[in-house]
């Protein structure tokens, strides 16, 4: 699924300098991560999270983004050592 989203996201990359649409971005990689999550393939999201700040480290306003998205993983992550 990640897959997609960095085939889509790359082919319409023009369309996501717009900073208001890093938001719709933000809603589709929310959308990725639940199914990896589910799926259990959280390796998967990291790498793509990877390329994602790789390939827009000069978007300040996406980087953001991304930082809120790998804040959501954390604590999911913290809540389930909380939860044990």
């Amino acid at each position: 699924m990640g897959e997609f989203f960095c085939i889509y996201y790359k082919e319409n990359q023009g369309g996501y300098s717009n900073v208001s649409n890093y938001h719709e971005a933000k809603g589709y990689l929310e959308k990725i991560h639940s199914v990896y999550k589910r799926e259990n393939r959280m390796e998967e999201w990291r790498s793509l999270m990877a390329e994602l700040r790789e390939s827009n480290k000069r978007r300040r306003r996406m980087i953001e983004i991304l930082d809120s998205l790998e804040g959501q993983s954390q604590k999911s992550k913290r809540q389930k050592i909380i939860d044990m």
